[in-house]
């Protein structure tokens, strides 16, 4: 194993150290043995002084070599340093304090010539021996390991092989980078696809017809899209910043149940159908919940898939309503068949009884004939009535019904039919006040409007006996309407039946007990509805009267 000595490379500034500390013991002796023995020597020059040709030749010689050994240290130092890479430069060091050695021994000669100082030659000589045989056995352990260096042949083909290796490197370096070009390439696309494919996932979650939403294993909602938020009524960061569903308002039981459920089981729950709280407005929805797995060791994802059936639960409760209008229209139209035929029927037994009263009579010469004959015409009158009303409600069905518009005065046509029933009201009791003394310019049909406004009278004298009617024609002129109401204190209206009083057919318990077909009301809508007008009615319950009123526009001019 190499010496640490000649291993390592001590520095310039470490050698000089170690030459001084060497030199300076050895200058204190010659200066102690100069000074004590020295005074008793002879110069050199002493013994050749007889020569001067000798005298010279020794001091140029010595002085040349001196010198030379002074530059050759110089120059291989100069080198050393600006070569730092050269193997072992140190040694430059040591050899050139050996040759500086020997060169002070030879100025030491040249000085010894004139001066008898040959105890400092002498230690020079010493110091000189000492650096010689230090250096001599520094070259000779540094020899195996110089040998042990690559020649300069060697280090060529080091370097042949070493810039093969080069290439070999740059050759795979060259096919790395395109494999690394090919890799992204391959990435580039494989990212631009995968974007495209998230960017279809994320339309298709977004733009999907139905709520979709997604939950983790502590069901905790981490995305929802807007379909979901609209039938939910909440927006989006409501449900991303609750802890679980457990803690949103307002959500029904069942649904957390569920969920639970299919986390657990990890089977789906479809079809489940509930009622939700969307901005305080129930809306029907159905849910199906299911799991997803992305690999067997991750926790599932629960999907969630929200529809709003509100509109389909309307449209059936529409056509169950619709449904039960038709058969309610059925069960009124069946009814009024058999109304139709009773009402049709009664009229009959007193016309042929009054008819064989005044065969009889006639023979006789009885006074019973005027009684006879105001009870058929009574009867006529009414069995007219029923018989025009469901003509006219024909018509109008068939959309033949024909009016014949004019100028006319609303308020006169009201106290005519006031007066044309004010006997059938007294017959009854009923006491009729009339209160229309300003004219209402309309444009209308003037016997279709009595009509209308006789059917409500009509109605009076049915279901008002005993009691007080009052009849009001006033103009509204902020509605630009004509206004008849007929006030009357009698047996009043059932609050369950004021929404379908101006339905055709449409008759209560004690309306049937009176007669009539449910059609005058229905009728008097009708008539006033193709005028542009409306109807209305009011009572405040049964035994407390009835107010009925209609409207139609004033003439345009008036």
């Amino acid at each position: 194993m190499p010496s640490p000595l000649l291993t390592a490379s001590p520095s310039s500034r470490q050698l000089a150290w170690a030459t001084l500390l060497t030199a300076l013991p050895l200058l204190g002796v010659a200066l102690w043995t100069q000074s004590r023995l020295g005074e008793q020597l002879l110069p050199h020059a002493f013994c050749i002084s007889a020569s001067q040709p000798l005298l010279k030749l020794h001091l140029v010689s010595d002085g040349l070599i001196a010198l030379a050994y002074l530059l050759i240290p110089w120059a291989m130092l100069r080198f050393v340093r600006r070569r730092a890479d050269v193997p072992f430069g140190w040694i430059a060091w040591v050899f050139g304090a050996f040759i500086v050695a020997c060169g002070v021994t030879h100025m030491m000669g040249m000085w010894t010539l004139y001066y008898p100082v040959y105890w400092y030659a002498g230690v020079a000589k010493a110091f000189t021996a000492a650096i010689s045989l230090a250096t001599a056995w520094l070259i000779y352990r540094l020899t195996p390991i110089a040998l042990a260096l690559p020649s300069a042949r060697q280090l060529q083909q080091a370097n042949q092989a070493l810039q093969e290796e080069v290439l070999r490197r740059r050759q795979a370096e060259a096919e790395l980078v395109r494999a690394q070009q090919d890799l992204e390439r391959v990435l580039r696309e494989v990212s631009v696809e995968a974007r495209q494919s998230a960017a279809v996932l994320d339309s298709f979650f977004e733009q999907a017809p139905l709520g979709l939403a997604l939950l983790d294993a502590r069901l905790r909602v981490t995305r929802v899209n807007a379909r979901l938020s609209a039938h939910s009524g909440r927006p989006a960061s409501e449900y991303l910043s609750a802890a679980s569903v457990e803690e949103l308002r307002n959500t029904p039981p069942v649904l957390v149940h569920a969920a639970r459920r299919v986390r657990d089981t990890g089977e789906p729950c479809t079809g489940l159908e509930v009622t939700i709280q969307a901005r305080d407005v129930p809306r029907d929805v159905k849910c199906s919940i299911f799991p997803i797995r992305a690999d067997a060791s991750a926790q599932p994802l629960l999907g969630v898939v929200l529809e709003d059936i509100s509109a389909e639960r309307a449209l059936e409760a529409e056509r169950a309503a619709a449904l039960a209008a038709a058969r309610e229209a059925d069960q009124r139209k069946t009814e009024f068949l058999a109304v139709l035929a009773h009402e049709l029927r009664n009229p009959l037994a007193p016309l042929r009884t009054a008819a064989a009263v005044l065969e009889q009579a006639s023979s006789r010469g009885d006074g019973r004939s005027a009684r006879m004959v105001a009870i058929i015409e009574r009867q006529v009158a009414h069995m007219s009535r029923l018989v025009d009303d469901l003509l006219d409600v024909s018509r109008i069905e068939r959309g033949t019904f024909e009016m014949q518009p004019t100028d006319c005065d609303l308020a006169g046509i009201v106290r005519q039919v006031a007066h044309d029933y004010e006997h059938s009201l007294a017959a009854v009791g009923t006491t009729l006040r009339l209160d229309a003394p300003a004219p209402l310019p309309v444009h209308g049909d003037a016997v279709r409007l009595a009509q209308a406004v006789g059917n409500y009278l009509h109605n009076a004298v049915k279901f008002a006996p005993g009691s007080e009617v009052t009849v009001q024609a006033w103009r509204d002129d902020a509605q630009g309407e004509a206004v008849v109401r007929v006030i009357d204190r009698g047996e009043g209206i059932a609050a369950e039946l004021l929404p379908r009083l101006f339905q055709a057919f449409v008759q209560g318990s004690a309306q049937e007990s009176r007669g009539g077909l449910g059609l005058g009301l229905s009728l008097a809508r009708r008539l006033v509805e193709m005028h542009g007008g409306r109807v209305s009615a009011s009572s405040a319950g049964v035994g407390q009267g009835a107010t009925f009123e209609l409207r139609v526009p004033l003439k345009r001019d008036a």
